[in-house]
């Protein structure tokens, strides 16, 4: 009974394994769901509401905001942009964490 026990127990740490690798290839982690654009982003810095820094996440085009809540608590997110708007932000001189 005690082999049953152990191959019902590796399977089910098997099946929770293969589970998190799964889902972990689905979407980068730590990202925001919505893809900003490029006009939103300078917009966004032009009237001071945050700073943006291009970064990837997983070869993943990227931007992090960072910035306050209007009760003065820092925030920091980071959202998915197309590749097009990454290199024009880039051209733009925006900075780029590697």
């Amino acid at each position: 009974m005690a082999t049953a026990d152990g191959i019902v127990l590796g399977a089910l740490v098997i099946g929770i394994v293969f589970v998190a690798l799964a889902s972990k290839h689905q979407q980068p982690t730590g990202l925001e769901d919505e893809i900003i654009s490029a006009e939103n982003i300078r917009r966004g810095v032009q009237n001071g509401w945050y700073e943006a820094v291009l970064i990837r996440v997983n070869g993943t085009p990227c931007v992090r905001l960072s910035g306050r809540t209007t009760d003065g608590e820092p925030v920091k997110t980071v959202y998915r942009i197309s590749q097009a708007d990454f290199d024009s932000l880039q051209k733009e001189g925006y900075l780029i964490e590697l």
